[in-house]
């Protein structure tokens, strides 16, 4: 879902909200666990197209909700 989104010049800025399930292993967690995170996304343009992208996720955030992390 994205939940905010702007452009400066030739710059797009969107964040992100995402709620995933687990479809395989992953770190040892067991098929069916799902999480929810959040992201950032930058994007620079030209002439239409992106030139560069930059990408920023909360995978601490996700990390702890699969059971990784101590508490």
């Amino acid at each position: 879902t994205i939940e905010a989104q702007v452009e400066a010049g030739d710059i797009v800025v969107t964040r992100i909200a995402a709620t995933e399930t687990n479809s395989g292993e992953f770190n040892e967690a067991s098929d069916g666990e799902s999480d929810a995170r959040a992201g950032i996304n930058m994007a620079r343009f030209v002439d239409g197209n992106v030139a560069e992208e930059w990408e920023e996720a909360d995978m601490l955030g996700m990390m702890a909700q699969l059971g990784h992390l101590p508490v």
